[in-house]
């Protein structure tokens, strides 16, 4: 236990005890649970601050459609079988 304290000074440790006497002895933050509900933290987070919303930014795609087209069209194309077995199968799907 000794060993984990130590690493607890760099790393996140998280760990599940039934013993409240050894969670009391080692752990700087106790989270009691009782049928999947918490029932008491010895430390809930509390934000100092309200942060401004950050807007969401549309990105660029990493990839171009003419690309993923081209990708496409040799992935069904090296893959003939697969394909038109796919086709055949849907076009049952749908015809019923």
């Amino acid at each position: 236990m000794d060993i984990l304290k130590e690493i607890s000074h760099e790393k996140l440790i998280i760990m599940v005890t039934h013993n409240p006497e050894l969670a009391e002895r080692y752990a700087s933050r106790t989270v009691r649970l009782l049928d999947g509900q918490i029932i008491s933290d010895s430390a809930p987070f509390e934000p100092e601050t309200e942060s401004a919303p950050v807007p969401l930014t549309q990105k660029k795609t990493s990839m171009s459609f003419f690309t993923a087209l081209g990708l496409s069209l040799n992935n069904l194309l090296t893959k003939k079988g697969r394909t038109i077995l796919t086709a055949f199968a849907g076009s049952i799907g749908i015809i019923g």
